[in-house]
């Protein structure tokens, strides 16, 4: 196309025909700026196509991070849920508790854990480079869990641990053996060790610091069941609707 112009525009030169010429000239530009502008629209049209590309494959991983999220938060929320169960235990019905349940009442209530969320979809999508965003409600969904989950994740261990290391050193103190966190099963007190628990826990300076950790876990339980499941399932709901529409 452009060898034929020249040649139109060369014979034109030739002929002497200049008003002639000046309009093949500018029929020229006119069609290279064309052309110019084709490919950069096509170009475009790629580079958005990749975009939306990796806002799908991120937002997927971001799908399967809660997913994963929403499994280990059942199981952390329902740890929590013996803990409060056996410091009720041990502040109600110490005096007829088996040996056995005291032994596991004992580690689970040591047991300290905090959550560990899956961020690697949300990292590529703070990090990707021009990705499109385009579902906002999904996009402002995610970031209001991931703030949530940042903000547990920071406060949990001292939070969840302090009044735990306050009523270990309480034990230590007063010369009972604390149990360390671990599997519960594998607990074991012997009887002079389930017969100190038993007096001590007659004693209101051990019932006052399983009060303040009954009042932790259920603090803790709180936050979990609105804060963070409400926001995992908000999520799981809004990714259910979008792989609907795919």
């Amino acid at each position: 196309m452009i060898n034929f112009f020249r040649r139109i525009r060369k014979q034109l030169a030739d002929n002497n025909k200049p008003l002639k010429y000046m309009r093949y000239a500018i029929g020229e530009i006119v069609l290279v700026v064309i052309g110019i502008l084709i490919a950069l629209q096509v170009n475009n049209w790629r580079e958005e196509q990749q975009d939306i590309k990796d806002y799908n494959l991120i937002i997927k991983e971001i799908g399967n991070n809660i997913r994963l999220d929403s499994i280990e938060m059942g199981i952390d929320i329902n740890d929590i849920k013996n803990q409060i169960k056996s410091l009720e235990l041990l502040m109600n019905k110490y005096k007829t508790i088996s040996n056995d349940s005291l032994s596991i009442c004992i580690a689970r209530i040591m047991h300290t854990h905090w959550p560990d969320y899956n961020t690697t979809g949300i990292e590529q999508l703070k990090n990707g480079k021009n990705v499109s965003i385009k579902k906002d409600s999904l996009i402002n969904a995610i970031y209001d869990y991931y703030v949530y989950s940042s903000y547990q994740e920071e406060v949990t261990p001292i939070f969840f641990t302090t009044q735990v290391e306050k009523l270990r050193d309480y034990l230590i103190d007063v010369g009972l053996p604390p149990a360390g966190a671990g599997v519960y099963a594998e607990v074991k007190f012997d009887e002079d060790d389930i017969r100190a628990y038993k007096n001590a826990l007659k004693k209101p300076e051990l019932q006052i610091r399983l009060k303040h950790l009954h009042n932790n876990r259920i603090h803790m339980l709180e936050y979990y069941q609105k804060r963070m499941e409400f926001r995992c399932h908000r999520l799981l709901h809004f990714f259910k609707l979008e792989n609907e529409k795919d």
